[in-house]
């Protein structure tokens, strides 16, 4: 109990810390004594707090860069919530992010209050499942169409993202057909699989399709 108690106090002091920095007006002195003693936290061996510190310290323009670099490195939860706030982060880092990091920190950054058509085009090309079904549903990323495209071809036969895809008004025409299209082969694919209706019957049915969805 005294070792949860202990851990429980450096939480609520190092995110009070973390907010005093941010919004409190104090002397430069003063303020570089409050940095050194928040980078002291990154070390911490308790993960709560330094989760506490990255909830304090994420969402901000004002947080020490180095500080938010170095809770980007730390565990997957706390990676997650800093990569999906922070807007210290310029889009070269986020797309190297995405091309080197795991499914749940690619979801992180498609999350982002805000990506950019690059960030989005990285996602798109290289994202994990997860990562790109944030992108679709993100609101607020500028997704060009040929990243809207990618992702079509990858995931086209993932049901959440097709149907992600579809809902999107922005979406073109073109890509639209293509869904459609995937759709309809890998239905033909597994009737005539299953014997349900020859080949070239299957086929006519599909050409048939196509023409309706042009």
């Amino acid at each position: 109990w005294l070792a949860f108690l202990f851990e429980l106090e450096r939480c609520e002091a190092g995110h009070a810390l973390a907010r005093s920095y941010l919004h409190t007006e104090v002397d430069e002195q003063t303020r570089h004594d409050m940095e050194a003693a928040l980078t002291i936290l990154l070390d911490d061996e308790a993960p709560d707090v330094r989760y506490a510190l990255a909830d304090a310290l994420a969402a901000s323009e004002d947080a020490p860069r180095h500080i938010i670099v170095g809770l980007a490195g730390d565990h997957t939860g706390i990676a997650a919530l800093v990569l999906s706030r922070s807007p210290l982060f310029v889009d070269s880092e986020l797309v190297d992010i995405v091309a080197a990091s795991s499914e749940p920190l690619q979801e992180a950054v498609a999350r982002r209050p805000l990506v950019s058509q690059s960030v989005a085009a990285a996602i798109a090309e290289v994202g994990e499942r997860a990562a790109c079904l944030a992108l679709i549903g993100n609101a607020n990323a500028a997704i060009a169409s040929i990243s809207f495209r990618r992702m079509a071809e990858r995931f086209g036969d993932d049901a959440d993202i097709r149907d992600a895809l579809l809902g999107r008004e922005d979406l073109a025409p073109a890509i639209r057909q293509l869904l459609v299209r995937t759709v309809s082969e890998r239905l033909s694919a597994m009737v005539v699989d299953r014997a349900w209706l020859p080949e070239a019957r299957a086929r006519t049915r599909r050409a048939e399709k196509s023409l309706v969805a042009g």
